[in-house]
């Protein structure tokens, strides 16, 4: 699959997206597992579905330049809002700023989706400025009244089986069923800016997070200490 092509949906319709039953079935093993983020587990979970997939891995290296993993968070349904994950420079009133011109994502969100996901998409908001407010879930919530221009268009998407999304961030979205991984990048500079995320400092985690840098997307991660128990993996 050539990059351009999803690059072009993502340009001018803000998504693209696949099913994927092999994505499905890791990110209901990762819920299962209860998301354990700060683990090995959560780094061979991002090696498989994000570096080891050329088709997420291209396009976001595609879409963004010099690109840097900056969170990763879970998303479980929440059927009467509508979500978007930056805006710039928003205004008193909460007005979303952003140009209109067709332009690359600065934050770029790769969304993998559990079996029996239901998704609504707002195909083509990222063009438009958005009236946003803070939300409790850590994202801007976005007003529906402000969905209701120009060419935005309402997409509902089952995903039967899983798959994936990738998505610009200043697009509306919401979870009506199901739940997703939510993996954010923008541009290593920025990356570098934000709070790390936290891994486990175990000898077998630093290890494998140093493998995971040379596909040319940068990692921001920073390590919890853990104490030496004389038995078992080293710190």
């Amino acid at each position: 699959m050539a990059s351009e092509g999803p690059r072009n949906l993502i340009l001018e319709e803000g998504i693209f997206l696949l099913e994927d039953p092999e994505i499905g079935r890791r990110v209901h093993e990762f819920d299962e597992n209860k998301f354990p983020f700060q683990t090995e587990e959560c780094l061979d979970f991002i090696e498989k579905n994000i570096l080891n997939d050329t088709r997420i891995r291209e396009t976001v290296k595609f879409c963004v330049d010099r690109p840097g993993l900056g969170f990763l968070k879970a998303l479980g349904p929440n059927p009467y809002h509508v979500f978007c994950f930056n805006s710039t420079t928003g205004s008193k009133e909460g007005i979303d700023q952003t140009s209109s011109k067709k332009d690359d994502a600065n934050l770029l969100v790769v969304q993998l989706l559990s079996p029996g996901s239901e998704m609504v998409y707002y195909k083509a908001s990222h063009q438009y400025p958005l009236k946003v407010k803070p939300a409790s879930i850590g994202l801007l919530e976005v007003q529906k009244e402000s969905l209701e221009k120009g060419h935005i268009e309402r997409l509902e998407v089952t995903m039967k089986d899983g798959g994936f999304a990738i998505v610009d961030g200043r697009l509306g979205f919401g979870i009506t069923q199901g739940m997703g991984i939510m993996v954010g990048f923008t541009v290593e500079e920025k990356v570098k800016l934000w709070p790390k995320m936290r891994l486990l400092g175990t000898k077998s985690v630093k290890q494998k997070l140093m493998r995971m840098t040379h596909d040319g997307i940068y990692m921001n991660f920073g390590f919890v200490d853990l104490p030496s128990r004389g038995e078992g993996d080293k710190v």
